[in-house]
C-alpha cells in the first residue's frame, strides 16, 4: 500500500492556507504562488502615547479600506498594580475603538494570542521582545517602527537620547523584528529627516513623530496587504525568520540614505535625572530636564540638631528659570558659591515661591524645590559630598570631620 497520492493531497490542501505559507517546515520543500490574497490579521503589541497614533491610525486605514486590514487585536504587558491596577494607555484606547484586548507577558500568554491565526505582528514601543516562536507561526513575521534612524540611536529610549545627544535631526524607521535582538532587524522604510527646535524637549518631539512614524506604517501595511508577489521563493529554500519575506517588497527603501552609525539609547534610570552641580553649567541642566523630563533631584547635606547627625535629603527641582540678569534686582545677597541656594524673601515669595541657586558656569537659576524623603548617613562618608547642594565641598568636608554636638532632650509634654 502507497501513501504518495495521500502525501501530495495533504500538501496541496496545507500550501493553500496563508498563515502557514511561510513557516519554515513549507519554506524547505515547497515554494508557493501569491496569487492568493486576502485583507491581513494584524496584531499590534503597544504602550504609550507614541503607539497611540499608530494603532488609530491603522484602525482609521481599517475603516476606511476594508480589503487591506480584515483584523485588528491589540496586546500590552501584564498591567502593574500600585496602589490600585494601572492599565498602560492604550489599552483603554482599544477598548473605545471596540478592539479586542489581549495580554502578553508570558510565553503561555504568547502562545494563545497565536491560536488567534494573525498575519503580522505590528510592534510599536512595546517594550518586551516577542518571542521567536510566535514570530514564525505569522506568516510575515513581524514589523516594528522605531522613533529614529537606525542604526542611531537603537534601544528602549530614542527620543530622550536624541535630545540629550544634541542631534540635529531625526526621524522614523520601519524595521523587520528580529528574532532574538532588540532593534537588529532589515530597515524597511525610512521617513524624511526632521529638525530638532533648540529648545525640544521631549514631548513636543513625540508630538512630531507619532504622526509621522503612523502615515510610515499605514503605507507598509498597504503595501504588504496589495503585493501580488509577495512570497516568490525557490524550492527546497529554508527561511528563519518570515518577515524576510518582506524584503524584496522594500528593496528601494530599505537601505538607509542617512549614513548614521550606531548608538545604543539605553532606558533612562533615576540617576540621569540628579543634577551634578559641581560640573553641569546651565544649558545642561536645561537640556537634562527636556530630555529625560522633570522633576530633577539633588541632595541636601544637613545636621540634624538632636544628636548632630548628618542625614541627606532628596529634594525634587523642578521649574528652572535663568534670572541671572535680574537677580541683583531680586536678592539683596544673592548665592556666590556653586551648587548653594538662596531662599527667596518674604516680600518675594509670591512671586518667586522657590529657590535661587548658582549653577557651575555662574549662572543663577529659580527653581521650586520639594523634599522627598531623609535618608540616615555615616557622618564621616566622604562620598556624600560628592553631590553638594547647599555648600561647596571644602566647607561640606568640615562639616562631615567635626564631631556631632549633642542637644539635650526636651521632656515630653503629658496629659492626664
Amino acid at each position: 500500500m502507497t501513501l504518495a497520492p495521500k502525501w501530495e493531497s495533504f500538501k496541496r490542501y496545507f500550501a493553500k492556507i496563508p498563515y502557514l505559507q511561510a513557516s519554515r517546515q513549507f519554506q524547505r520543500q515547497f515554494s508557493f504562488s501569491s496569487t492568493y490574497r486576502k485583507p491581513l490579521n494584524i496584531i499590534f503589541f503597544g504602550s504609550d502615547e507614541y503607539s497611540i497614533a499608530s494603532l488609530k491610525r491603522l484602525e482609521n486605514l481599517k475603516s476606511k479600506e476594508p480589503g487591506i486590514i480584515n483584523r485588528l487585536d491589540v496586546a500590552t504587558r501584564k498591567w502593574k498594580q500600585a496602589g490600585s491596577i494601572k492599565e498602560v494607555p492604550i489599552a483603554e484606547v482599544a477598548r473605545s475603538l471596540n478592539l479586542d484586548l489581549h495580554v502578553a507577558e508570558t510565553r503561555h500568554d504568547f502562545k494563545d494570542i497565536s491560536s488567534k491565526r494573525y498575519d503580522i505582528a505590528v510592534a510599536v514601543s512595546f517594550g518586551k521582545l516577542i518571542p521567536a516562536s510566535f514570530l514564525k507561526s505569522m506568516a510575515y513575521g513581524g514589523v516594528n517602527l522605531h522613533p529614529s534612524l537606525l542604526p542611531r540611536h537603537s534601544g528602549p529610549a530614542p527620543m530622550q537620547w536624541t535630545i540629550w545627544e544634541r542631534d540635529p535631526f531625526t526621524g522614523v524607521t520601519l524595521q523587520t523584528l528580529d528574532l532574538e535582538h532588540f532593534d537588529k532587524g532589515h530597515i524597511l522604510m525610512q521617513s524624511e529627516l526632521i529638525k530638532l527646535e533648540q529648545n525640544e524637549s521631549f514631548d513636543s518631539l513625540l508630538v512630531k513623530l507619532a504622526p509621522i512614524g503612523a502615515d510610515l506604517l499605514a503605507k507598509a501595511i498597504t503595501k504588504i496587504s496589495k503585493s501580488a508577489d509577495l512570497i516568490a521563493q525557490s524550492s527546497g529554500a529554508s527561511i528563519l525568520n518570515p518577515a524576510e519575506f518582506l524584503l524584496p517588497l522594500f528593496e528601494s527603501t530599505s537601505k538607509s540614505a542617512f549614513e548614521q552609525q550606531f548608538s545604543h539609547a539605553p532606558k533612562v534610570d533615576n540617576k540621569k535625572r540628579q543634577i551634578r552641580w559641581d560640573n553641569s553649567p546651565l544649558v545642561d541642566i536645561e537640556r537634562q530636564a527636556r530630555a529625560f523630563g522633570t522633576p530633577l533631584w539633588t541632595n541636601i547635606v544637613s545636621r540634624r540638631k538632636r544628636d548632630g547627625e548628618l542625614l541627606t535629603r532628596r529634594v525634587h527641582i523642578d521649574g528652572i528659570r535663568d534670572v541671572s540678569t535680574e537677580i541683583k534686582e531680586l536678592l539683596p545677597n544673592p548665592p556666590k558659591v556653586v551648587g548653594e541656594y538662596v531662599k527667596a524673601t518674604e516680600k518675594l515669595r509670591a512671586f518667586f515661591p522657590g529657590i535661587f541657586v548658582r549653577t557651575f558656569d555662574g549662572h543663577v537659576i529659580h527653581a521650586s524645590m520639594k523634599s522627598e524623603t531623609y535618608n540616615k548617613t555615616e557622618r564621616r562618608d566622604s562620598r556624600v559630598f560628592d553631590n553638594i547642594f547647599h555648600l561647596d565641598r571644602e566647607r561640606a568636608a568640615q562639616a562631615a570631620s567635626r564631631p556631632p554636638r549633642h542637644y539635650p532632650s526636651r521632656p515630653r509634654s503629658t496629659s492626664l
